[in-house]
């Protein structure tokens, strides 16, 4: 039941002029994004209870899911799942609950400083999914303080879109448009007021998400090693699922990156039922295709 981190972190893929300081940020980054404590059987306890009653939450989850998929589907597009909504309305821990699949989800990194732009993110993460919460107001190092991040802590979304496979995963960004401009294009968006993030089913106290997070404090990162292994093992369905979709989607769907979002979703989907016991619901889904893909 002990917190482990990887003792070395692959960094090879950088290149040989990468700033020492950069390659310092990514190592930290990636190891940030690699623990692991607890059991498998414990996450998915955790996460069949936040899915059964928190649909948007399962669906931000289920396409973190399938972006773990891209060591595999190598071509398939980035795209940005964008959570607006009011403070406590549940945006953080749907990003907490999706990085429980790799990492502490108590320890997301959305402190900025000279090095962190939207780039050096990307590249960290290892161009599965990142979690960007809060990143219109960071911690700098000079003041540890908050304060609003210009502009140019984003210009990182040029190097996105020239090589785009990552995906986002991000909240709290009241100026996103001013500043990704063009490349909301391949963005979806959720809407706490129109798809509530923490639902207060009828019978449960309003504070019923309390225990299973607690749970996916002490159970998490488990969830990344069993993914590897399915696309390791069945590599050929996945392959069929991801291109079959992305096909069938392409009429309704033109931009790569919004689609691939709805195709990570459903490979996800299918993942964590067969994996991990969360029974699929297609009401976020559905709710959201309709709104990007009208019949």
């Amino acid at each position: 039941m002990t917190s482990t981190r990887h003792s070395l972190v692959d960094i090879s893929d950088l290149p040989a002029d990468t700033p020492p300081g950069v390659k310092s940020f990514i190592s930290t980054v990636r190891l940030g994004y690699s623990t692991k404590k607890g059991t498998f059987e414990g996450w998915k306890r955790a996460i069949r209870r936040i899915a059964k009653h928190a649909p948007v939450i399962h669906f931000t989850t289920a396409v973190a899911v399938g972006a773990l998929m891209r060591p595999l589907l190598r071509d398939m597009p980035g795209g940005i799942l964008y959570l607006q909504g009011a403070s406590t309305t549940g945006k953080s821990i749907a990003l907490r609950a999706a990085l429980s699949l790799r990492a502490d989800p108590s320890d997301m990194t959305w402190g900025f400083d000279s090095m962190a732009t939207l780039k050096w993110y990307t590249v960290a993460a290892e161009h599965n999914f990142l979690c960007l919460d809060d990143i219109h107001m960071a911690i700098l190092p000079d003041n540890d303080s908050g304060r609003p991040v210009s502009s140019a802590y984003l210009l990182g979304f040029d190097h996105w879109e020239q090589s785009p496979h990552t995906t986002i995963l991000a909240t709290g960004i009241p100026n996103l448009r001013a500043l990704a401009g063009k490349h909301l294009e391949q963005a979806v968006e959720i809407d706490a007021q129109q798809l509530p993030l923490w639902p207060t089913p009828a019978g449960m106290s309003p504070w019923w998400m309390d225990e299973p997070l607690s749970e996916l404090r002490v159970h998490y990162g488990r969830a990344h090693d069993r993914i590897g292994d399915s696309i390791s093992k069945d590599a050929d369905y996945w392959t069929e699922q991801y291109q079959m979709n992305m096909e069938q989607l392409a009429p309704r769907i033109p931009l790569p990156g919004q689609r691939a979002l709805f195709v990570q979703a459903l490979l996800g989907l299918q993942w964590l039922e067969s994996h991990a016991g969360v029974k699929s619901d297609l009401t976020v889904y559905n709710a959201l295709l309709s709104k990007y893909a009208p019949a």
